[in-house]
């Protein structure tokens, strides 16, 4: 897979984690199984778009927080107050991946 493929489900991982949820959690909820969670999380398997608005929906994030990255333009103000929630940078991604990729040496 792609390096997005990789981000993005290491962005997906790291929302489910601030969701105190467990992949058996997750799987349930979004109509899948704990292995194609974990497969999507690892960069594994490519997410289609019917199933990252699944997860958003189980994770209660917007999709756009899973493709968060600064570009060096400033970012624009939430609407509402409510609306405010962190947005990961580059190097916040960039340090998931390395995650990733050192989990899956250690699993090899």
């Amino acid at each position: 897979m792609s390096e997005i493929d990789i981000v993005v489900g290491a962005r997906l991982r790291e929302k489910r984690f601030q969701a105190r949820l467990s992949l058996a959690e997750l799987a349930a909820r979004i109509g899948a199984t704990s292995a194609r969670v974990l497969r999507f999380e690892d960069g594994q398997e490519r997410l289609p778009a019917h199933m990252l608005a699944e997860f958003c929906r189980a994770l209660e994030v917007n999709p756009a927080e899973i493709f968060a990255l600064k570009t060096g333009k400033p970012e624009p103000a939430p609407a509402h107050e409510g609306d405010r929630r962190e947005a990961g940078g580059l190097s916040a991604l960039s340090a998931l991946k390395m995650a990733a990729d050192a989990r899956r040496a250690s699993e090899s």
